[in-house]
């Protein structure tokens, strides 16, 4: 009996050793297979990486070692929803893994999932409360959602999350940008300055690029392109400050200068879509619409968002005589941006130029001053207080011959810009029409003090 006993005890002795011997080696193939994992990541062999940490899981299916890998590989891939998955996987496995929350926020980020993004950032600084990326990441996820939806509070939550990653690390760099971009966004325009100063002292590349595009957005061309100018010495091979340097010099009227930075932007990055916009405007400013049509024909498949891009081809074709390609453009630009005035305006004209084109062949049929006048009645409906507005409605109510409307825009456009001298010199050639002489005499002196030349 007491040897069928010991006999009995010796084997589950055995057993236990021979499991727990199992159990190590399988945690070592585990291992072995997350170290060729990360391997093959360093050697940017994605797939590979994908397979090693697959078969991880595949050895382990409760260990999170595999998952957390994979999810960090399929991130790089750019396969967020299956980033996502993995990092889901840990945080089952492993309920307390505030890296696989980090994660995961990251790639919430990437989809614009910006409330879930922010849920898993608040969880890492639950379960971490001195982890400074979570602060600062969960920062720049409340302004990312303040610029998409307008909300004014998440600005001032980004400013709080980055002052405590500050705290927590105050050579945090990147927490210093994005205060600074969320002071610019509520105004605070010294603030926000302060911030990407000290950013760019402590390293960040890029805070050098988001003061260059502050200071260009400002006006201050000057020192944008000073600041667009260190960023190209940081990075020689940077497109995008060769592409913000080019639109601060076109700010500044030196085209020639906006082309050459916009072509070398265009060199590093044939994808950029921002350098074709900026050299086809150049090239609108300085009357070779061909060019400018061929860069701007270029940038809309890259931004198909692009209303700037659509309204210039637009204007292009307009000053080719296109009329009807140009009007497909305006109207792709108001439908993309139907609350814009800009756009109905520059349809308005357009209608109006082909209107005047046709009347001089006799053809009154398109009904293309009324449309004009439609549009630029929208124009005013959005903009009331734009001068310009009103000085080109006149025109078109003219062009109909509706002189008392005529006059009333062109006195409104007046009103709102005593400086305009054009107006004056319009509304002098109606009161011409009306024989109204001695009105028509002193707004033709009018507009000759304002300097006004004929073409």
């Amino acid at each position: 009996m007491r040897i069928a006993m010991c006999a009995r005890l010796v084997g589950l002795a055995l057993f236990s050793i021979v499991a727990v011997m199992t159990c190590a080696a399988r945690a070592d193939e585990v291992q072995e297979a997350c170290d060729q994992g990360r391997q093959a990541l360093n050697k940017e062999d994605i797939d590979l990486a994908v397979s090693c940490f697959t078969e991880a899981t595949r050895l382990a299916p409760k260990d999170p070692r595999g998952y957390a890998g994979r999810g960090k590989v399929y991130s790089q891939k750019g396969n967020f929803d299956k980033a996502i998955a993995d990092f889901t996987d840990v945080i089952r496995l492993a309920p307390k893994d505030a890296d696989a929350y980090l994660q995961r926020g990251l790639m919430y980020i990437k989809k614009k999932e910006y409330d879930n993004a922010i849920a898993d950032f608040t969880d890492v600084i639950r379960l971490d409360a001195k982890n400074a990326k979570a602060y600062y990441n969960r920062g720049w996820t409340y302004m990312e959602r303040g610029h998409a939806y307008g909300c004014k509070d998440d600005y001032d939550k980004a400013i709080a999350d980055c002052t405590d990653a500050i705290r927590l690390d105050p050579k945090d760099a990147e927490a210093y940008q994005f205060r600074g971009m969320s002071y610019s966004q509520k105004g605070e325009h010294n603030k926000a300055i302060a911030d990407l100063t000290e950013s760019i002292r402590l390293g960040s590349k890029e805070a050098c690029l988001t003061r260059a595009m502050y200071y260009s957005h400002n006006g201050n061309f000057d020192k944008a392109i000073a600041d667009y100018t260190e960023a190209i010495r940081r990075d020689p091979k940077c497109a995008a400050a060769y592409s913000g340097r080019g639109g601060s010099y076109m700010g500044k009227g030196e085209h020639d200068k906006a082309i050459a930075d916009s072509t070398e932007a265009i060199r590093l990055d044939s994808k950029c879509a921002a350098a074709y916009h900026v050299r086809g405007l150049s090239y609108f400013s300085k009357g070779d619409f061909d060019k400018a049509i061929a860069d701007y024909t270029e940038a809309i498949p890259l931004d198909p968002t692009n209303v700037d891009a659509y309204q210039f081809r637009g204007l292009s074709y307009l000053q080719k005589g296109e009329h009807d390609k140009a009007i497909a453009d305006l109207t792709a630009a108001i439908r993309l941006n139907p609350k814009g005035a800009s756009g109905y305006m520059a349809r308005g004209i357009i209608y109006t130029k082909r209107g005047e084109y046709y009347s001089m062949k006799g053809d009154f049929k398109k009904g293309d001053f009324d449309k004009a006048i439609a549009d630029y009645t929208e124009a005013i409906r959005l903009a009331p207080k734009d001068a310009v507005v009103y000085f080109h409605r006149g025109q078109a109510y003219a062009c109909k011959a509706d002189l008392d409307k005529a006059i009333a825009d062109l006195t409104e456009a007046i009103r709102l810009d005593s400086t305009n001298a054009a107006a004056y010199k319009f509304r002098a050639a109606v009161y011409e029409q009306m024989n109204e002489t001695a009105k028509a005499e002193e707004d033709h002196k009018r507009a000759k003090e304002l300097g006004y030349k004929s073409e």
